[in-house]
């Protein structure tokens, strides 16, 4: 590339004094950048390597892997036992101890388990043959014998939560042991199937509509639908006639169970989606486009169709408010020799729709411009050309 910023730069011990702060100088023997502070001075932007064994409160320096690793080493060799803890009071650790906490001394101590459990080094867990606790629980009762596996004793009462029965084997009867209504037998008429047998203990039905087993007829003026009235949710029928007149309305008309469109009438609205195939002509004056996003197929639009001979102005613009309403945008100046495209903002009046947009006035300022990258063509050397410019990162 043909652009080139340089810093300037010397020697570390012959850098010249800076023009102003945050002027940017190079050290080139020891590889440092200073920023200046003032017409006099400047300050190194980096930190000097602290390498020693022990750290020390600087706000310039940095530690090594090694000076941090001996500062570590040497606060962990201070306390690397339980008992060197200071809310620990181990005495004498035996075998399997476990460690306890006691709140009146607010310290952890060493401790083993005992009683009708006991554990070992391994951590498994012994009970003892007779548990001296489990005699005292007061829900625990003598209930019948326990034999190996099996649970002997009477059958448990209904009124005890049981069956009264030993065995579950058709131990319900409906309408004995069940209130309501059932049904023995299921079967479909036409046009409605089941999958299942009409009737049987566990049978499934499932029943579905069969329109293949209705006789084939033709609709025509006078005959009736069924359908669900929505005032009172009952069963109704309806003529064909009376439907068609529901659906009559602005450019349609409904006679004998038929739907006629007037062409001639005008379109004043449309509720929900409009797909128009082929071209759409508007004529008229102004198009207004309430929508949240707008999507075009051709990669190119095309504005000022109608300027002909170069007459106006032309360009985008739009709508914003601040301290009132401002309009800002961007336009090809005709009145300006090479017609160089402009971006304007906070102008006060809106830019008309056959004419010129006035710079001076009304408010009118050049919009800033950010963006990543600027690339210029020449006329005759096919490069542009950047002077004339200072890059400065401003002030905070």
């Amino acid at each position: 590339m043909a652009n080139i910023i340089k810093f300037k730069r010397g020697n570390d011990n012959s850098l010249p004094n800076p023009i102003g702060s945050g002027e940017p100088l190079w050290s080139e023997d020891l590889f440092k950048l200073y920023v200046g502070v003032n017409a006099s001075s400047s300050k190194w932007v980096g930190a000097e390597i602290d390498n020693g064994t022990t750290l020390g409160t600087s706000q310039t320096k940095l530690a090594t892997q090694y000076a941090i690793k001996t500062y570590v080493d040497d606060q962990v060799d201070t306390a690397d036992a339980l008992s060197e803890l200071a809310d620990t009071a181990i005495t004498s650790p035996a075998d399997a101890s476990l460690l306890l906490y006691d709140t009146g001394t607010s310290t952890w101590r060493d401790g083993a388990m005992s009683g009708d459990a006991t554990i070992s080094d391994t951590g498994a867990i012994t009970f003892a043959a007779t548990n001296t606790n489990l005699t005292t629980l007061a829900n625990v009762t003598t209930v019948g014998t326990i034999a190996t596996g099996t649970w002997e004793g009477t059958t448990v009462a209904v009124a005890q939560g049981g069956t009264g029965a030993t065995s579950l084997d058709n131990l319900i009867t409906l309408t004995t042991h069940t209130a309501g209504d059932y049904v023995a037998t299921v079967t479909g008429g036409v046009g409605v199937d089941s999958t299942a047998a009409t009737s049987g203990e566990g049978t499934a039905h499932s029943l579905s509509l069969n329109l293949s087993e209705l006789s084939a007829a033709t609709i025509a003026s006078g005959d009736k639908v069924a359908f669900v009235d929505v005032t009172d949710n009952s069963s109704k029928v309806e003529t064909i006639d009376d439907i068609a007149t529901l659906f009559a309305g602005t450019g349609l008309t409904a006679a004998s169970g038929v739907i006629s469109v007037d062409a001639a009438q005008a379109i004043t609205s449309v509720t929900g989606d409009f797909t128009v195939t082929g071209d759409l002509i508007v004529s008229g004056d102004t198009v207004t486009a309430n929508v949240a996003t707008v999507e075009i197929e051709d990669p190119m639009v095309r504005v000022a169709t109608g300027n002909a001979a170069d007459t106006y102005d032309m360009g985008l613009y739009g709508k914003y408010v601040a301290t009132g309403t401002k309009y800002a945008g961007i336009f090809r100046d005709r009145s300006v020799t090479g017609d160089p495209w402009t971006f304007f903002d906070t102008l006060s009046t809106e830019p008309a729709a056959a004419g010129d947009v006035t710079v001076g006035s009304n408010g009118f300022e050049y919009a800033p411009l950010r963006c990543a990258d600027i690339t210029g063509s020449g006329a005759t050397s096919g490069y542009g050309t950047l002077s004339g410019f200072d890059i400065d990162g401003g002030s905070y």
